[in-house]
């Protein structure tokens, strides 16, 4: 357990609008985790979880989805992480301290989404009911009852029966011709149906079954991102000799998923952030590569010439591994910790701390971008401008950066807007104000003055204002942004669905329609 991140350990957020924290872990966990599972952890029996849950209005035999662990486990977390302590969630999840700590740093930063601080949880056991719990579990059921009646009985459309409806063939009559190759304008979007971690790994998990892969050609997408980690695309050589290690079925079906979208007229692209930063155990024996630190992990710093090689040629390795790959998209400022100017502080670091962090950037740049070509001189080199200068102005970085690459940017970011009559500046994505923005022209144009290619990120399907429906239906909004950019900006790519998912939607179908 001593690996897994605890930050400051605060005292877990209550809800005291239950009995008590049993009550609680079973409302949440009702229909996601087998009663037995529940019983087990709590140390009771299964007719004494069941009569908590009837207690609060809960069906007594729920539908538990057979396959909740291995694609709602983030769900699971969420629900769970200021209820059990870690051994207790290990238990819940049916997994290793490792490998829940991989999926914290790796998975979509998702421990800083979860605030970046584990919640001191006292272990969670059954205690039965005294008579004020039980009076207030009456109350919880008479309000279910009353908001829900006979519809909290009824069996709603099975849990990600989404995967299966979106996985079955198109039938013949909708199918369409597959893209031209001479469409180089690239329209990119994420799975509906992926898991977001280490899917290469788990083939029955396919990020990208043929049903989607033929929907989302039938809407214009002609390419698509999958999340990678370059230490597990390719091995480490003599510097890293732990890298690599289930690269060569990662690689299998990195081929076979590259194969079935081309089928469609559709290339695959890595999405990389690198290097990953490490735990700060890594760095025994390896301090002169060890670069910034945030908590428990430490940068690869990019300084030094062996982590650059490294780099380098793991991509130039995956390349010709991989020689149909589309490309690959690169954020290097992101969330997660990897050079040592990702997150600004880069004099903190004794490498780095007589750089500026514009040499520090595009340095990694250049590397990523020769390693790609090395592997494949036809291969797309998309770079992100998200995170430079703290989301700022940033055209002083643009000339430095390797000429063949494509700047991405996201379109609407700093577009001045007013809401409720409060005005202020849109942070990132926003499907309801219509860019581009102030942020990405000037972006875009300094970098075709210096002779690189240009993309637009945008969310045409949703966006945090909503991330819960597959799709906004607001084609007029979409077309009208597309018609600013055709206007305004003369682009190679749209990167037009981010990690909530691009499902094939008419809003899709308006970007094939203008941006082509």
């Amino acid at each position: 357990m001593s690996e897994l991140p605890v930050g400051d350990s605060p005292d877990p957020i209550s809800a005291p609008y239950f009995p008590d924290r049993v009550h609680e872990f079973i409302w949440r966990n009702w229909e996601a985790v087998p009663a037995e599972k529940l019983a087990k952890i709590l140390g009771a029996t299964v007719e004494q979880i069941t009569e908590i849950a009837v207690s609060m209005g809960l069906p007594e035999k729920p539908e538990v989805p057979s396959r909740m662990l291995e694609r709602g486990y983030v769900g699971l977390i969420r629900r769970n992480w200021h209820l059990l302590p870690y051994d207790q969630l290990l238990e819940l999840l049916e997994m290793t301290p490792d490998r829940l700590n991989v999926m914290l740093r790796e998975e979509d930063f998702l421990w800083i989404k979860l605030g970046r601080r584990k919640p001191a949880c006292p272990p969670l056991r059954y205690e039965p009911p005294d008579s004020m719990a039980q009076n207030r579990a009456t109350e919880i059921r008479r309000l279910v009852e009353k908001e829900f009646g006979e519809a909290l009985s009824n069996q709603g459309e099975p849990r990600f029966d989404f995967v299966r409806q979106l996985s079955q063939p198109l039938p013949e009559e909708d199918l369409e011709t597959p893209a031209k190759k001479t469409d180089s304008f690239r329209r990119i979007v994420y799975s509906y149906v992926a898991v977001y971690g280490d899917p290469l790994m788990r083939p029955e998990l396919d990020p990208y079954p043929d049903g989607l892969l033929q929907r989302l050609a039938s809407v214009g997408v002609n390419g698509v991102w999958l999340h990678a980690v370059l230490r597990d695309l390719a091995p480490g050589g003599e510097t890293f000799p732990e890298f690599g290690e289930g690269c060569e079925t990662r690689l299998a079906n990195l081929r076979d998923l590259v194969k079935r979208a081309s089928g469609y007229g559709i290339r695959v692209y890595l999405y990389f952030n690198e290097p990953r930063a490490m735990p700060l155990s890594f760095f025994e024996g390896r301090s002169e590569m060890a670069g910034v630190k945030e908590e428990h992990l430490q940068a690869l710093c990019t300084s030094h010439p062996k982590v650059r090689k490294w780099m380098g040629d793991a991509l130039a390795f995956i390349f010709r591994e991989v020689p149909d790959l589309g490309g690959v998209y690169v954020i290097t400022a992101s969330e997660n910790l990897t050079n040592c100017a990702s997150h600004g502080d880069w004099k903190s670091c004794p490498h780095c701390a007589s750089r500026t962090d514009s040499e520090i950037l595009t340095e990694v740049v250049a590397v990523i971008e020769e390693g790609v070509h090395r592997g494949n001189p036809e291969a797309r080199v998309l770079i992100s401008d998200w995170g430079w200068k703290g989301h700022g102005d940033a055209r002083e970085i643009i000339p430095l950066l390797p000429k063949a690459i494509t700047l991405m940017s996201v379109s609407e970011w700093n577009l001045p807007i007013e809401r409720g009559g409060v005005e202020s500046l849109v942070g990132e994505y926003s499907i309801s104000s219509v860019g581009p923005g102030p942020r990405s022209l000037p972006h875009w144009k300094a970098a075709r003055e210096n002779g690189m290619g240009t993309g637009a990120e945008i969310q045409f399907n949703n966006t945090c204002e909503i991330a819960s429906l597959p799709y906004i239906p607001v084609m007029d909004l979409v077309a009208e942004h597309c018609s600013n950019l055709l206007a305004a900006a003369d682009l190679d790519a749209m990167l037009i669905g981010w990690t909530m998912g691009g499902y094939p939607s008419p809003n899709i179908a308006v970007a094939k329609r203008l941006c082509q």
